[in-house]
């Protein structure tokens, strides 16, 4: 029981991780043929008296920087060549929002997006309609959309929601379509809960104009149409790109380039960060694998030293080699199977400790952290190494008892001496040192970073070249 316990410590690790790491980078955004949308991201240098506000900016390795925030004038100019094949849509946090609705005030996080935004993303609310291109005008009616999670938990499921009214910031809005449960925004953890017209912008970020050319601060993607090929679009977008930057741009620096990410999952710099301290955490369930695999293999060590004789029985009755070695390994799939689906277990309670302990990925964010087929696969993967590590080494060392021999030495029916055996408990207590430590550090450096007052919401940096 305790060999089963400690390997489904470790398959259960193992999954919670995998299935996390793959919601944070790997998975795909719940939208109609995700494969057809692009981020779009763009390579050169920033002006002095530019700011530049939000998460999509990185340096790269190799030098240079590549930022995933335009100004609304550039936005403007990326949308003007897109004709009918591609679909160019735009969005961006706002500050934290105090709503005001029948059950009282509370903060929400909002989305300014594009008059296209939910037609380009390509999906749209399961109650009433999506923001569209005409609420998208200084002069229309203030609407919002609502979040499912949102309309359950502050607005009581109201069948009636549409067109209901609720105050953000002291601002009267018109509740116009409330999305599906299963509805994820393109932002990494999808922690907004009220979706709003960009020309709103003047209420909900005032400190970042949209017509100004100086401020970048959306976050821009596109879809392709269907018969609409990347090379097809990609000159018009570049050439409207460097037009507009090279008017602005200080003289003498090196002309921008514009760049056409996969989006099938969303924005890559941000859940990149987010995966970040996924990657150590990674090693560490992983050498804790290894530790239950080695105390389990030098467990079945001396179990089959106590079945020498048994083995010899069988070889003298015409059992070969890998019939042994079978026998052996059966007894290790048995362990690993049982201690996999503990370890489904373990990883579904699991992942709402990860996400609550690692930094960046706390407070409202919402990955879909499911338990699919793809982690179910991970787990089979990750069973069968562990049988394999397991079972193989007892497996070949009992493969090499020799009938005659074996039936004749006395000491098979005492106590056997396990040099091998003793090796594995070194190596285990080694790997066990070596993970104590490593998890201390962790969870200090943890602590630390939770006591530590940053003075400034991470969330929306400001950065100004060339000080930052």
């Amino acid at each position: 029981m305790v060999t089963v316990l400690s390997l489904a410590v470790g398959i259960g690790a193992n999954t919670s991780v995998f299935s996390l790491l793959q919601a944070v980078r790997w998975r795909s955004l719940p939208v109609r043929e995700p494969g057809q949308l692009r981020v779009l991201n763009w390579m050169g240098s920033f002006p002095k008296e530019y700011s530049f506000v939000g998460e999509e900016f990185v340096f790269l390795r190799k030098g240079g920087q590549r930022f995933g925030e335009f100004s609304g004038p550039l936005y403007g100019a990326l949308r003007q060549p897109e004709g009918e094949s591609v679909e160019v849509f735009a969005y961006s946090r706002t500050e934290p929002l105090t709503a005001v609705t029948s059950g009282g005030a509370l903060t929400v996080a909002g989305l300014l997006v594009s008059g296209n935004f939910f037609a380009g993303y390509g999906a749209g609310p399961s109650i009433g309609r999506p923001i569209r291109p005409e609420d998208d005008r200084r002069e229309a009616e203030p609407v919002a959309v609502i979040t499912h999670r949102w309309w359950e938990r502050h607005l009581g499921s109201d069948p009636q929601v549409v067109g209901r009214a609720i105050t953000l910031n002291g601002r009267s809005l018109t509740i116009i379509g409330v999305l599906p449960r299963g509805f994820a925004g393109p932002l990494a953890g999808d922690a907004a809960d009220v979706y709003l017209p960009l020309a709103l912008q003047p209420a909900f970020r005032p400190d970042n104009p949209l017509a100004s050319p100086h401020h970048y601060w959306l976050q821009v993607m596109l879809r392709l149409q269907k018969g609409a090929s990347e090379s097809a679009v990609r000159p018009a977008l570049e050439v409207a790109f460097r037009r507009h930057q090279q008017e602005l741009s200080e003289s003498g620096a090196e002309p921008p380039t514009l760049l056409l990410m996969d989006g099938r999952c969303g924005p890559w710099i941000a859940r990149e960060a987010l995966a970040s301290p996924l990657a150590p955490l990674a090693w560490m369930v992983g050498l804790v694998l290894l530790v239950a695999c080695a105390n389990a293999g030098s467990l079945l060590l001396a179990r089959n030293a106590v079945r020498q004789h048994e083995m010899a029985v069988r070889a003298a009755l015409g059992a070969g080699r890998w019939r042994l070695i079978r026998q052996v390994l059966a007894d290790s799939v048995v362990l690993a199977v049982l201690a996999a689906g503990l370890g489904l277990i373990f990883a579904w309670w699991g992942q709402a400790a990860l996400v609550w302990l690692l930094p960046g990925l706390q407070g409202e964010v919402h990955f879909d952290v499911r338990l699919d087929a793809r982690v179910f696969l991970f787990t089979v993967g990750a069973t069968a190494v562990t049988a394999l590590l397991v079972g193989l080494l007892p497996g070949l060392m009992a493969s090499r008892v020799t009938p005659a021999a074996g039936l004749r030495n006395p000491r098979i029916l005492g106590t056997p001496r396990l040099r091998l055996g003793k090796l594995l408990v070194v190596g285990q207590m080694a790997m066990a040192l070596v993970l104590v430590t490593g998890a201390g550090l962790m969870a200090r450096t943890l602590t630390n970073l939770r006591r530590v007052d940053m003075g400034f919401d991470p969330d929306y940096l400001l950065f100004f070249r060339p000080d930052f």
